[in-house]
C-alpha cells in the first residue's frame, strides 16, 4: 500500500478482552497483527487471567515490530468480569471505528480493510457479516448465515429468534455512535452484556451494511471462556438483569410498545437455553422465569423445537421428576447420536 495513503486512513480500534485463553491467544493475535490495513490500535484488557495468556501475547507482539507501538495493554487490578472489562476497553479506544474480537477467536487477514471500505462506501454506522463457528477444531466448522433484515429495527427483532447475532464481536461500528448516544455495557453481567449493547447499537443506527464475507472465526471449543460451558446461576441472574435493563431502555426512549413482542420472544429463546442446560436444582429455582401462556403463544415464532417445547412445559408446570428423566435421556441421545436439543 502507498505510504501516502496510510496517513489518510481512518483509525480502527480493535478491542480484545483476555481471560483464560492460553490455547488460543497466539492464533488470535497473529490474525490481528497480520492485517492488511495499517492504521489500527490494538487494545488488550487483561482481566487478571490466571494462565499464561499474557506471556504468550507479549511473545507474539515481539514478532511484529512495526505493530508494537500500536498495542496498548490494560491490566485490571482485580478480576472484574466481561462486562466491566468491555467497558474498560471502550473507554480506552480512540479510533474512528470499533471492532470487537474475543481473544479465543480470530479474523481473516484482510478483514479490517474490507470492513472499513464497506462502512465508508455505504456511509453506514455499522457493518456486520456472516460467521464461521468452530465446535471441535478447524475441521468442524459451520457457516452461520444471518437472515439479514432490511432495517435496524428488524435486525433487533431477528435477534430474538437467533436469526441475527446479539454479539459485539464481528461487527465494525462508528465510535461516535457509542459516544453520542451513551451506549453502555452491562458492567455487572457475566453473560449477555454484549446483547444489551448490540440492541442499543442497532436502535440508534441510521443505516447498517451487510457484507457476505465471513471474516470472523468464532470459537466454541474453549470451555474456559466467559460464555461457554456449564450454565450456572450467574447465567440466570445475568439474563434476568439483561431483560430488566432492556425494558428500562425501551421505556426511557418511549419505545416499549414497539419492542414488547421482541422482549417476549427473546425471553423465551434465551431462558429456554438456560433451563434445558443447567442443573436440576437451578431448573427448580428458576422455573418461574417463563410462563406457560407466553410459551404457547410464541414458541412457534422463536428458536424452540417441539421437543424443547415439551420439555419446557414440564419444567414450567413443575413436573420436575419427569423433566429430569427426559433431560437425562436426551443428553445420552445427544452424546450417542450427536443430536442437539
Amino acid at each position: 500500500m502507498d505510504k501516502t495513503l496510510k496517513i489518510t486512513q481512518s483509525k480502527v480500534s480493535i478491542l480484545i478482552p483476555v481471560y483464560n485463553v492460553e490455547l488460543f491467544i497466539e492464533r488470535c493475535a497473529n490474525s490481528l497483527f497480520s492485517q492488511t490495513y495499517h492504521n489500527i490500535e490494538f487494545i488488550f484488557a487483561n482481566d487478571c487471567t490466571p494462565d499464561n495468556s499474557m506471556q504468550l501475547l507479549r511473545k507474539v507482539i515481539s514478532y511484529y515490530p512495526t505493530r508494537k507501538d500500536q498495542v496498548l495493554i490494560v491490566n485490571n487490578t482485580e478480576n472484574k468480569g466481561i462486562g466491566q472489562t468491555r467497558t474498560t476497553l471502550l473507554s480506552s479506544a480512540t479510533g474512528d471505528y470499533l471492532l470487537w474480537v474475543d481473544s479465543d477467536d480470530f479474523i481473516a487477514e484482510n478483514a479490517v480493510e474490507l470492513l472499513v471500505s464497506a462502512i465508508e462506501e455505504s456511509e453506514s454506522d455499522i457493518v456486520t457479516s456472516d460467521t464461521y463457528i468452530f465446535y471441535k477444531g478447524d475441521e468442524n466448522q459451520i457457516l452461520f448465515s444471518q437472515q439479514f433484515p432490511t432495517n435496524p429495527k428488524q435486525y433487533i427483532e431477528a435477534i430474538a429468534c437467533h436469526r441475527a447475532r446479539a454479539a459485539l464481536w464481528g461487527t465494525l461500528s462508528k465510535r461516535n455512535i457509542w459516544l453520542d448516544n451513551n451506549i453502555s455495557i452491562l458492567k455487572s453481567s457475566t453473560y449477555g452484556e454484549d446483547y444489551f449493547a448490540t440492541v442499543q447499537l442497532f436502535y440508534f443506527s441510521r443505516k447498517y451494511q451487510i457484507i457476505h464475507f465471513p471474516f470472523y472465526y468464532y470459537n466454541q471449543v474453549n470451555i474456559n471462556s466467559y460464555t461457554t460451558g456449564y450454565k450456572s446461576e450467574n447465567h440466570f441472574v445475568s439474563m434476568i438483569n439483561l431483560f430488566d435493563n432492556l425494558m428500562l431502555f425501551f421505556q426511557k426512549h418511549n419505545s416499549e410498545s414497539d419492542y414488547s413482542l421482541f422482549l417476549k420472544k427473546a425471553r423465551i429463546t434465551e431462558f429456554c437455553g438456560l433451563l434445558l442446560h443447567t442443573t436440576a436444582d437451578l431448573r427448580r429455582k428458576y422455573s418461574y422465569v417463563l410462563k406457560m401462556q407466553e410459551l404457547r403463544l410464541f414458541y412457534v415464532d422463536v428458536s424452540v423445537t417441539k421437543w424443547q417445547y415439551f420439555l419446557l412445559k414440564q419444567i414450567i408446570l413443575k413436573r420436575f421428576i419427569l423433566s429430569d428423566i427426559l433431560l437425562f435421556k436426551a443428553k445420552i441421545l445427544r452424546i450417542i447420536f450427536k443430536i442437539k436439543f
